[in-house]
C-alpha cells in the first residue's frame, strides 16, 4: 500500500512514457510523484497550491513537467528538474475551481 498524503487524494495521473511513475494530488495541498518500482515509492513532494488539488496531468511525452489544478482557481505548471512551480495561470474573469486538465 502506498502511503504519504495526510488527507484525501483527489487526483492522479499515470505517466505516458513510463507506466511505473504516477502523480497524486491531495486535499493536504501537496503533489507527490511515485515510482512503484522503488522500496520508498514517493520520489518527489511538491507544494504550492493554497487549496485542495482537484486535477493533475503530466505534459505529454514527458515525465518532468506536469500541471496542477486546484480549488483556488489556479493552474500551476511544475518542473521536476527545477524542483518547483515554474508558472501559474488564472482566468481573471472566472473564480471557479479547476476540475480537469488536458493537454
Amino acid at each position: 500500500m502506498l502511503q504519504g498524503h495526510m488527507s484525501d487524494v483527489l487526483a492522479c495521473d499515470v505517466c505516458g512514457i513510463d507506466r511505473n511513475i504516477f502523480l497524486s494530488g491531495s486535499s493536504d495541498l501537496t503533489v507527490k510523484i511515485w515510482d512503484i518500482r522503488l522500496k520508498n515509492p514517493a520520489v518527489y513532494n511538491f507544494t504550492g497550491p493554497q487549496s485542495s488539488i482537484t486535477s493533475i496531468k503530466f505534459v505529454p511525452n514527458c515525465y518532468c513537467t506536469f500541471a496542477v489544478g486546484s480549488d483556488d482557481s489556479f493552474i500551476r505548471l511544475f518542473d521536476v528538474r527545477m524542483g518547483k512551480e515554474i508558472h501559474k495561470y488564472q482566468d481573471s474573469t472566472n473564480n471557479d475551481p479547476i476540475r480537469s486538465i488536458e493537454f
